[in-house]
């Protein structure tokens, strides 16, 4: 069996790059043949995946839309060159466009092709997924123009039927997902948590730093770094000998999806370390191979998200995997982890920072995210649309 990934995400700086190289790295484990097309900049390929390199460009990017015809039009020559060389059995994809050429492809080759979503609502702005201070976890789609408005919500409800009709499966990632995507298409809508290598991901033997909170996600906006430091200030009146450690992209590109000056917003940060005289206090660590975080992780007291975009994320479960509690603003992974928000984060902090990981979670960790154990699942679904039979519904999570 020939799988086929074509990703407009392939580098391990996002969540959704993460999970293509563990899928990649783990097939290639199991000695399946497996190649990557993306046309996402990848500075390293740490899956060792064969990757074909479309020239980067973000489709939504481009403002032009006669250019943005010619580039895709591009892009799918370029696929259809690739599959005649390489051949394939199924499809996997993640990204809106590609599903699109990936289906075209997949019709002139008759083979089935695969939609992954780290959204369930992803033609859903971002920057609108937070209502009344918390997690839209909304699934009654003609409730969404209180986001949008009622034109723009139809318009995203029709491009959401076309997009499942046009997958032979979606795959999603938690109960919301997948509550969502069954009422659209029940018979191909399937759920697939992500994994992670628990022969990386484990508690490591270091000294702890007491007091510590290690972050992941750098100066990305939509990891909002900006409300931690506001928690942090004020839990150094009550911890005042509390670490910060960050790590993730430093210089990140524009962010869109919010709709935010990532210039300002930066700025607006370490304006605040400055008032704040706590810049000794804080590690802005930058990004670090995935090799040397089980190390990082362990050092650490808790971790702490503040984002409210998250669907099924991997620095949860390495966080946990590696024996460090975590509070985030929402749970998709249905744990007992601190939830919390802006307001009370500070308080959370206090309460939780010195309070070990529960062995239940940490079990449940190594019993049911093993990415072995995932890739199973996957294999089992690619080879059940391949064949044409029912894989069934696999255990909720």
């Amino acid at each position: 069996m020939i799988v086929t990934i074509i990703s407009e995400y392939a580098n391990t700086n996002s969540g959704a790059g993460n999970v293509i190289q563990n899928i990649a790295a783990e097939l290639i484990k199991q000695s399946m043949p497996v190649y990557l097309v993306t046309n996402d900049q990848l500075p390293y390929n740490p899956s060792g995946v064969k990757v074909y390199q479309f020239p980067y460009v973000r489709f939504e990017k481009i403002k032009n839309p006669l250019l943005k015809v010619k580039v895709l039009l591009s892009y799918f020559v370029y696929i259809f060159k690739i599959m005649i060389n390489e051949g394939s059995d199924i499809i996997l994809t993640h990204g809106i466009y590609v599903l699109y050429l990936a289906k075209i492809v997949g019709v002139i080759f008759k083979i089935p092709v695969l939609a992954t979503l780290h959204s369930y609502a992803y033609s859903c702005d971002l920057g609108n997924r937070i209502y009344k201070n918390r997690f839209c976890d909304n699934i009654d789609e003609w409730k969404c123009s209180r986001c949008s408005g009622a034109l723009v919500n139809v318009r995203r409800m029709v491009s959401r039927r076309i997009f499942a009709t046009l997958a032979s499966g979606i795959i999603t990632l938690n109960n919301l997902e997948y509550s969502f995507f069954r009422k659209i298409v029940p018979n191909k809508t399937y759920l697939l948590s992500n994994g992670i290598d628990l022969n990386i991901f484990y508690p490591r033997v270091v000294e702890k730093l007491p007091n510590s909170i290690i972050f992941v996600g750098g100066f990305r906006t939509v990891k909002r770094l900006d409300i931690l430091i506001d928690a942090f200030v004020k839990v150094l009146r009550t911890i005042p000998d509390l670490r910060l450690s960050v790590v993730g992209d430093l210089n990140p590109v524009a962010d869109s999806y919010l709709k935010v000056n990532l210039t300002d917003y930066v700025s607006r940060i370490k304006k605040k370390i400055e008032k704040n005289n706590i810049a000794d206090k804080i590690d802005f660590i930058g990004e670090v191979p995935k090799a040397k975080m089980p190390e990082l992780y362990s050092k650490h007291s808790i971790f702490v998200s503040c984002s409210f975009t998250e669907v099924n994320p991997l620095a949860f479960l390495e966080s946990l995997a590696c024996g460090v509690p975590v509070i985030g603003f929402i749970n998709p992974l249905n744990m007992d982890i601190v939830v919390s928000n802006p307001e009370r984060l500070h308080e959370d902090i206090i309460n939780n920072i010195n309070i070990p990981l529960d062995q239940k979670i940490y079990d449940k960790i190594r019993k049911r995210y093993s990415m072995s154990t995932i890739l199973k699942q996957y294999i089992h679904l690619f080879r059940s649309i391949i064949y044409r039979n029912s894989p069934g519904n696999f255990e909720d999570r």
